[in-house]
């Protein structure tokens, strides 16, 4: 969070014959900027900003790693705008890393001084005349507090690395391929508890249970071909897509589970009997 460096909100009074200097634009800018970070801290969560343009998602074309448009809030109250593809390059080549690590795609605000007038005759007049705010946007090897530092997307590398590429499997990447699934959404705070995200170790541990879950109940129903089995890896699916989705909530965990362990006791029972049927006869 942003420690806001004055005790009060002073804003402009215009008066005629009141002479600006600049100082009273900056306290201007100043007076809106802060508002509109007190706001932003006080409502919103950080993360990348829903639905506006491409989200800022990131594509790999061969070693070539791109983020496309969008927008992203940080915990300081900072909106980050990205307008244009850009090309982000790692602090090595790919090939290069020898150990197999985790390398991260993250964006940051990040404000500098542009523009500049120069004045020939009168040199102390000289100055930038705007402020272009921007993002900066990094492959790197320290995993992001997702506050300052937003991630957008992870690459984990298992040498060697010939390519990076695209997921196969978008719920499912593989090493060398672009993870999004550890991404923040930006949201409310002032939401009711049960509407808050799940913390991202819980969704973690949440989607590697129901990937587990999934994986054995399409096996059991290859053997136990029977509704209640297909009903189980059905409704881990789900479960697993609502966690990755960003919408299931901590509060809808305990049903949710209970109605999971109902389906999977009718599967089990279900499967009995189906042993039971198809067991060969003695004569």
């Amino acid at each position: 969070m942003t420690d806001f460096d004055f005790k009060q909100f002073k804003r402009m009074n215009y008066f005629t014959g009141f002479f600006t200097t600049a100082d009273d634009w900056s306290a201007e800018q100043n007076y809106h900027m802060n508002k509109l970070r007190l706001h932003n801290q006080g409502v919103h969560t950080p993360g990348i900003m829903r639905g506006w343009m491409d989200e800022l998602k990131v594509t790999a074309v061969g070693n070539r790693i791109l983020v496309q448009s969008g927008a992203a809030l940080d915990g300081g109250g900072n909106e980050i705008y990205v307008g244009e593809q850009v090309e982000v390059l790692p602090p090595k080549s790919f090939g290069d890393y020898t150990k197999t690590q985790t390398l991260y795609v993250t964006i940051e605000y990040n404000a500098i001084e542009s523009d500049p007038v120069i004045n020939p005759t009168q040199p102390e007049y000289n100055g930038n005349t705007r402020w272009k705010e921007e993002a900066k946007i990094s492959i790197t090897e320290t995993e992001p507090d997702n506050k300052t530092v937003l991630e957008l997307a992870r690459i984990f590398l298992r040498p060697p690395v010939s390519v990076v590429a695209n997921p196969i499997d978008p719920a499912s990447p593989g090493a060398n391929e672009i993870d999004r699934r550890s991404i923040l959404y930006a949201g409310s705070v002032c939401a009711p508890a049960i509407s808050q995200g799940l913390e991202q170790p819980l969704k973690d541990s949440l989607i590697d249970s129901m990937t587990d879950t999934r994986k054995k109940f399409s096996d059991l129903d290859t053997r136990f071909p029977v509704p209640s089995c297909a009903d189980t890896r059905n409704a881990a699916v789900t479960v697993e897509m609502m966690a990755r989705s960003g919408i299931l909530r901590s509060g809808q965990l305990t049903e949710l589970f209970g109605c999971l362990a109902g389906i999977e006791n009718d599967a089990g029972q279900a499967a009995k009997q189906f042993s039971k049927l198809t067991a060969p006869q003695n004569t």
